[in-house]
């Protein structure tokens, strides 16, 4: 079956995400659940033996601010005072972010609510 998808390219000046959420389902989903008991271990990395994790608290921001010009203020390029236009995402999307000059990928991410980033 053909793929309905569909691939933009969309260049952003500046943009910031932000998303807070708790690891502690995500850990015990897979496996490490014994953290979070009592008879959790953790004499690595302290002489206490009553130590175990309550919470998994995780925090990701992706900040992304042109600061210069890549071209260094050549004198002969036409500046654009014109409004840009407005780009509203209301539906899930993929977020790939990479280096034009290697062409290598830096990160890849999933925006499943648009609205609650």
């Amino acid at each position: 079956m053909p793929c309905s998808c569909f691939l933009n390219i969309v260049f952003f000046i500046y943009f910031q995400l932000r998303k807070s959420y708790s690891l502690e389902s995500l850990l015990k989903n897979s496996g490490v659940s014994s953290i979070f008991s009592d008879s959790a271990d953790f004499s690595g990395i302290s002489s206490k033996t009553t130590l175990k994790l309550v919470k998994a608290p995780h925090e990701v921001m992706l900040e992304v601010e042109e600061t210069k010009s890549e071209d260094g203020g050549r004198p002969d390029i036409m500046l654009d005072f014109s409004v840009p236009p407005r780009i509203t995402f209301n539906r899930p999307f993929m977020l790939i972010i990479y280096d034009d000059l290697t062409g290598l990928v830096l990160l890849i991410g999933r925006i499943i609510d648009p609205t609650d980033v």
